[in-house]
């Protein structure tokens, strides 16, 4: 919300059951089985790219990771091993889901709209691509560890 906090409901009732302060501008949101990933950018305007952990059922166990970039996060993709974090401007960061060390960069220069892995390989749909209204573009077996 607009205070700058994460908020968590139950699913019956659909009241909030818990606020979670946060550090930054967040953007994009996604999920694996251990742990629930927000991204955005230190302040709405400005600032460098940052990607949090929540630990599933333990909140309170966040990790937070600062990129080398002021890429606003705008799509969050996760599996069991691998996160990857998408910045406005075409840069995707590959993560350990667990540390959220960075382990490769892509640049590719196309702005992604959404992301989501099967297995290892990376689908990302595109705003814009080669004078279409859109694409969805793999990136092979990004997920996999390595």
């Amino acid at each position: 919300d607009a205070s700058g906090l994460v908020t968590m409901y139950e699913t019956e009732p659909l009241q909030p059951k818990d606020s979670i302060a946060n550090d930054g501008f967040l953007w994009s949101m996604g999920a694996n089985l251990d742990a629930v990933f927000v991204g955005g950018r230190e302040e709405q305007q400005a600032g460098k790219s940052i990607i949090q952990r929540y630990a599933q059922g333990n909140p309170q166990d966040r990790t937070i990771q600062v990129l080398d970039s002021e890429e606003l996060i705008v799509a969050i993709a996760a599996n069991n091993d691998r996160v990857a974090a998408l910045g406005t401007d075409g840069t995707y960061w590959i993560l350990d889901a667990i540390s959220l060390k960075p382990l490769k960069v892509i640049k590719t220069g196309r702005r992604p709209q959404a992301a989501v892995f099967d297995g290892g390989n990376l689908y990302v749909t595109t705003h814009s691509w080669e004078g279409e209204n859109g694409a969805v573009l793999m990136y092979e077996g990004v997920g996999n560890l390595d």
